[in-house]
């Protein structure tokens, strides 16, 4: 079974290697945009509206979408492409650790699941959030206490088993998979979480290119 997640980023910093990526750092860019961002309208809404809550919502699934998906023709294999390292990625141990990550099929899943939120107060069921700084160790952690802040609710398996890509087996998501991620729901905002995904999807892409550099730099200076 997967370990619980012990840290976030709070500070994410991509790793460098991946930089040469365009299309995927413009998508992570992205992702971190619709999950951290609040709209100005917000400013003009009551805390407990259900207006400020919808449009959460709205924006934590394009958060979601946002991240490089399941398809061959998404940005990553089109960045790798590029670089002449397609085949590699698709036969690459990284990509089958990416897609076997627990975080990472849950939320690619989400894109075509109605994702609900819910506002939240204070620290939940008293836990002060360990925040990390993703890849700079050299900073210390440091503890947050979240005030209010947006959660992903509770994901139904069986509703989520109707989808068509784990309804046909395409998805390798599982029963513990979701209830492992739902775990992690109850106790990391969803911004929090998302970036952590990010974070551990830019890391296998950042591992695979360290291990195919010279052939990517060849076809650059080609």
């Amino acid at each position: 079974m997967w370990p619980d997640i012990e840290k976030v980023p709070l500070v994410e910093e991509l790793p460098t290697e991946i930089n040469i990526l365009s299309r995927t750092v413009e998508r992570f860019a992205a992702s971190r945009f619709f999950a951290g961002h609040t709209p100005f309208e917000w400013e003009e809404v009551e805390i407990d509206s259900r207006t400020r809550l919808r449009m959460k919502s709205w924006l934590i699934w394009a958060s979601i979408v946002a991240l490089p998906g399941l398809a061959v023709n998404d940005p990553l294999y089109h960045d790798l492409e590029a670089l002449g390292l397609a085949n590699q990625w698709i036969d690459s141990e990284e990509r089958r650790e990416l897609y076997a990550d627990p975080l990472l099929a849950v939320l690619f899943e989400l894109r075509n699941y109605e994702v609900h939120v819910d506002l939240r107060t204070g620290e939940w069921k008293n836990f002060r959030a360990h925040v990390g700084y993703g890849v700079r160790p050299e900073l210390e952690p440091k503890e947050e206490d979240f005030g209010v802040r947006v959660f992903v609710s509770s994901i139904d398996f069986l509703s989520l088993s109707r989808l068509r890509n784990v309804r046909t087996g395409r998805s390798n998501v599982t029963l513990e998979m979701v209830n492992w991620f739902n775990r992690q729901a109850e106790t990391w905002p969803a911004a929090y979480l998302i970036g952590a995904a990010r974070e551990r999807y830019a890391t296998y892409v950042s591992r695979f290119l360290k291990r195919n550099a010279a052939e990517g730099e060849a076809v650059l200076k080609s």
